[in-house]
């Protein structure tokens, strides 16, 4: 299964040659085809097969299965049976696959091959075929044909099918059952996605190019080994080749420039239908083409990126608008145009900008030093740097601090870098970094995995900065549901002393529900949180945005940049290798995350040893769903109702029986007597839910009130609190319970 052009059927014919050959013959094959030095593992001793090569039409499976063996079979007889069943318009599945069985017997008791390779090509025509006449007749074929495969014993009998998509894509307007059945025949295949990495596709160009080569290899080499010394320094060579690779690559591929190799795979994957398009592009005379441009220009013309998006803007033409990314080649060609009478450099440089950012491609930023040598070879030309200046001075391209590189610009009255500044000059002097990191550091809380999971109640540890001066009063932790995680902010060697001898206070060894982050090097956030907290500010209170779409766009495009850097510097404070952790006033010898996991279940225990061991995430939650809510006044109302020694009844598996089974049932805190007579207790010895600690708290409170009357919320907060951990939902039903 993979996308259009990506090579299925040309695979499905080298398989085709590949399992009829003899093991030096396959050898050959292998070495003939491989793009680079192919698996050792592959069995050339492997048994050879009669390929029977099926392609789709638009027609019955059924019958082009049978019609493509009748040519192969060698026994008269069975042939005779088969062009009977083709007589018959619609031949049953099994019987069609028995036919095929034993053509593979046949092929194996009279020929040298062991059996028969069914390759079936264009599968998704059959399955249309099949969706369209409402017959499940051909795709049963198939789950026979597979059970057919696996159970044969007198041959060898292989089946390959080749797709576009899943079954079930083929079948959108069929009933919810006949999707089911055709699911199920999917399901006795094996799936295998079809898709190259783009680094076998840059390996396969230069198998093409270097075939047809007539430019002085000498020359090539020595361009090659220029152009990779340079690209090694920009860190452009994929990583999963060699340094020799790469320049024999490059000497291939000539005059391909290796940015354009580059982004290759990913352009015809985007906008057209992979391998087959970039062959094309290889091999046509169209407008901007490899061949057009050595035409026109020489053969040895360097191809470089501007010439890529000549092709494909003459190729694709209106269509180029229309892909997923449609926008950012309009911007580039209303940039170019707009862009009048042009220098040649001009146009160049604001080409390659906008390629590279309509392709979004990670590897290849528009910097400075990556556009200089696209177009130059060299990373420092003088002239790119002139051009970028004045491009950016007549607003069509601007600089991205973040990401380090240029953009394509729509043009805007507003000054927004001069709204930015403006912005960090309120806010530098007024936040300081530990305010800035609540308003603008969203660190996800941390779970107790194992705790959580063995109790049914989810722990969190919420993350909350604090500075060093203020942690002498640092009031005591909130107990909602589990711990908390202060992350410790000391800008100085004078306030990293000072933190270190908190930590040692005899207070510390009591505070279990705390846990302290000393990170190293947080002081490297304050840039970045400035940047976020500026642009925040610029798009929350600048009212001239409302009417600048662009200066808006531009603007959030800066911000999300600078988020996703902020979130990863802001990953690193929950690191184990970087940071020291930090309990009752013992710092914890961190590895590895699962200790890291190991620790906040360690503490929950040690917290909420009290806490119930509760199944249930209708009602074990601290906020529950209006149904939830739904479901526990009904089973209250069901507890509270039932005649005394009857057991509670539901109606079907409404939600509250099940709050009933893993609350009240399990816990055995409502069980028959020896009379079977049914009543509410203290939950048994055994105690499998844990409830006896919870049972006694509440008995404790009520006796407490026997002289005055509390609000029952006091006694939610003491089952809230450690040791008992109980969850907001949860507590209405205990209490009614006992």
């Amino acid at each position: 299964i993979g996308p259009y052009g990506t090579g299925k059927s040309a695979f499905g014919i080298f398989l085709a040659h590949f399992v009829q050959a003899t093991a030096p013959q396959r050898q050959t094959l292998l070495s003939h085809h491989s793009t680079s030095h192919h698996r050792t593992d592959i069995k050339l001793t492997a048994p050879r097969l009669l390929p029977v090569l099926v392609s789709g039409n638009n027609s019955s499976l059924r019958t082009a299965l049978l019609a493509a063996t009748r040519a192969v079979v060698p026994n008269d007889a069975l042939h005779s049976e088969i062009e009977l069943a083709l007589a018959n318009q619609k031949p049953d599945p099994v019987y069609v696959t028995a036919l095929l069985e034993r053509a593979s017997a046949a092929v194996a008791a009279q020929t040298g091959y062991a059996g028969i390779l069914f390759v079936v090509d264009e599968l998704g025509q059959f399955l249309d075929y099949a969706a369209q006449n409402g017959s499940d007749n051909d795709v049963f074929v198939l789950q026979t044909m597979a059970e057919m495969t696996t159970r044969t014993t007198s041959s060898v009998c292989t089946l390959v099918t080749i797709l576009h998509q899943a079954f079930d894509r083929y079948s959108p307007r069929t009933s919810d059952r006949q999707r089911t059945e055709w699911a199920k025949v999917q399901g006795r295949f094996a799936d295998v996605p079809f898709q190259e990495p783009a680094t076998q596709l840059m390996r396969m160009l230069g198998r093409a190019l270097a075939a047809g080569q007539t430019v002085d290899p000498t020359m090539r080499r020595a361009w090659a080994v220029a152009v990779s010394a340079e690209s090694e320094r920009l860190e452009l060579r994929p990583a999963d080749m060699e340094p020799h690779e790469w320049v024999d690559l490059l000497a291939d591929v000539f005059p391909l420039h290796p940015t354009v190799l580059l982004v290759l795979p990913r352009l015809f994957r985007q906008l057209a239908q992979n391998e087959r398009s970039l062959f094309a592009f290889l091999a046509s005379t169209e407008p901007g083409s490899l061949q057009d441009v050595a035409q026109i220009h020489g053969s040895n013309t360097i191809y470089r990126l501007p010439h890529i998006f000549a092709y494909i803007e003459n190729t694709l033409g209106i269509g180029l608008f229309n892909h997923a990314r449609g926008r950012r080649w309009a911007e580039l060609a209303e940039a170019r145009l707009r862009l009048a009478e042009p220098q040649r450099l001009l146009d160049q440089v604001l080409t390659t900008i906008g390629t590279l950012g309509a392709l979004s491609q990670s590897q290849l930023r528009a910097s400075e030093t990556l556009l200089s040598y696209a177009l130059t070879d060299t990373a420092d030309s003088a002239d790119v740097l002139n051009v970028l200046q004045q491009l950016e001075q007549r607003q069509f391209i601007t600089y991205r601090k973040h990401r380090g590189s240029w953009v394509l610009w729509e043009g805007s009255d507003l000054n927004l870098d001069g709204l930015v500044q403006q912005a960090l000059r309120i806010i530098q002097p007024t936040l300081s970094l530990v305010e800035l990191l609540r308003q603008h550091a969203d660190v996800l809380p941390l779970v107790a995995r194992r705790h959580s999971y063995q109790t049914g109640a989810m722990r969190m540890f919420p993350f909350n900065f604090v500075a060093a001066a203020d942690l002498p009063t640092l009031p005591a932790t909130a107990f909602h549901d589990g711990g908390e995680i202060i992350c410790v902010v000391a800008q100085s060697d004078e306030e990293t002393v000072a933190v270190h001898h908190w930590l040692d206070q005899p207070e510390r060894t009591t505070e279990t529900a705390r846990i302290v982050i000393v990170p190293r090097q947080i002081a490297a956030l304050r840039e970045i949180l400035l940047d976020v907290a500026s642009l925040r500010h610029v798009l929350h209170t600048e009212d001239a945005l409302h009417h600048d779409a662009p200066a808006r766009r531009e603007l959030a495009s800066r911000l999300a940049e600078a988020v996703q850097i902020l979130d990863a510097l802001l990953a690193q404070l929950t690191s184990v290798a970087v940071n020291q952790w930090w309990w009752c006033g013992q710092r914890q010898p961190l590895a590895s995350v699962q200790q890291r996991e190991d620790l906040l279940s360690t503490l929950c225990d040690t917290l909420f040893h009290a806490t119930p061991h509760v199944w249930n995430e209708l009602v074990v939650r601290r906020q529950i769903t209006s149904m939830s809510a739904k479901a526990r006044r009904n089973l209250i109302e069901s507890m509270v109702t039932t005649a005394p020694g009857e057991p509670l009844t539901f109606t079907g598996t409404p939600p509250e029986r099940a709050i009933y089974e893993s609350i009240v049932r399990t816990s055995g805190i409502f069980r028959a007597n020896a009379e079977e007579s049914w009543e509410w207790n203290a939950p048994p010895p055994a105690d499998p839910a844990h409830l006896l600690p919870v049972w006694q708290a509440i008995q404790i409170w009520l006796e407490q009130s026997s002289t005055e009357s509390r609000s029952v919320d006091t006694l939610y907060t003491v089952l809230e609190a450690p040791p008992y951990g109980v969850k907001a939902g949860l507590q209405p039903v205990l209490l009614v319970a006992f």
